[in-house]
């Protein structure tokens, strides 16, 4: 997390019992939200 700060990312962390942590896991556990648009 100190990593992050430095690189200034946003962190969030998800609390245990969420529905939002149970469709994370589906994914991997892993998320990551891009800066910039892609256009296709």
């Amino acid at each position: 997390m100190r990593e992050a700060e430095k690189a200034n990312a946003a962190v969030h962390v998800f609390v245990t019992e969420s529905q939002a942590l149970e469709q994370l896991d589906g994914f991997g556990g892993l998320a990551a939200l891009l800066r910039y648009r892609l256009n296709f």
